[in-house]
């Protein structure tokens, strides 16, 4: 009896140790991109979404569309018991916060929306921009713009005016609590265009307007370094913080905050 008892405490502690070692691999390949071995039973989409059943974890394998609309991978998602680890975060992930962005290296950055780093982004002379398509109810493409590797704006495409308008209000809002008071200059209104803070109901909108606001920026001495390096030089007498709603059509806007260096 003692020696049946101890044969299968031993199976028992041999069983654990093998698991462990199964969910020790497989955390570890979802660390680095790739699917578990010790899949029991999975279920993929040609996009490149899928989950990996195993014995007492799930691994997700998360993709979206990116730049040139082609689906990346840029997440395994790893679940032991329920409990997952933290998520990579993409540029969407981050819809409500990315003002706080502006400025930024792009090694910050991207350390922060670490997603990214597995979309190849476009490149033009000095600018580069990641773009996130989403497949949502509100903001339907998302653009960051970097200039020599510096974050300096951030443009939201919508086929919702109601969406596009309630986040403009939102990030209106938000300038204001980081910025102050805004110093956008009462003689520069061209035709087509109108102070956002003119407009108080979405039924003031007009089909191919541009409503903006501005502000001073004002930074610390990283990030002016930062933004001399996004300048690379450029002599200016001021930086703003340019905001705009661009109503293109009945239900088609553009919402974008970015960077202005004034000569």
């Amino acid at each position: 009896m003692k020696n049946t008892l101890k044969r299968f405490v031993i199976i028992i502690a041999a069983l654990g140790v093998l698991w462990s070692v199964a969910v020790a691999i497989d955390y570890t390949r979802s660390k680095a991109m790739k699917p578990p071995i010790f899949a029991i039973s999975s279920a993929k989409s040609q996009n490149g979404n899928a989950y990996y059943d195993c014995l007492g974890y799930r691994v997700y394998s998360v993709a979206r569309e990116f730049n040139g609309k082609e689906f990346v991978v840029y997440d395994m998602r790893f679940s032991l018991f329920g409990k997952g680890n933290g998520a990579r975060k993409t540029i969407y992930d981050n819809y409500h916060q990315n003002l706080g962005l502006l400025g930024t290296d792009k090694e910050i950055a991207l350390n922060y929306l670490d997603a990214l780093k597995f979309v190849t982004p476009d490149v033009s002379g000095e600018q580069t921009t990641y773009t996130e398509y989403v497949n949502g109810n509100d903001v339907k493409v998302i653009n960051m713009m970097l200039y020599n590797d510096v974050v300096a704006g951030f443009e939201y495409e919508y086929d919702n005016l109601q969406a596009a308008y309630d986040f403009a209000k939102y990030l209106r809002k938000d300038l204001e609590l980081t910025f102050g008071n805004k110093t956008t200059y009462p003689e520069t209104v061209q035709i087509g265009k109108d102070y956002f803070d003119t407009i108080n109901d979405i039924s003031e909108l007009k089909v191919q307007y541009i409503y903006y606001e501005d502000w001073k920026a004002v930074f610390d001495e990283e990030k002016q370094k930062n933004i001399d390096k996004m300048l690379s030089g450029k002599d200016y007498s001021r930086i703003d913080i340019h905001f705009e709603l661009s109503v293109i059509g009945a239900n088609k806007a553009t919402v974008s905050v970015r960077y202005v260096a004034i000569p």
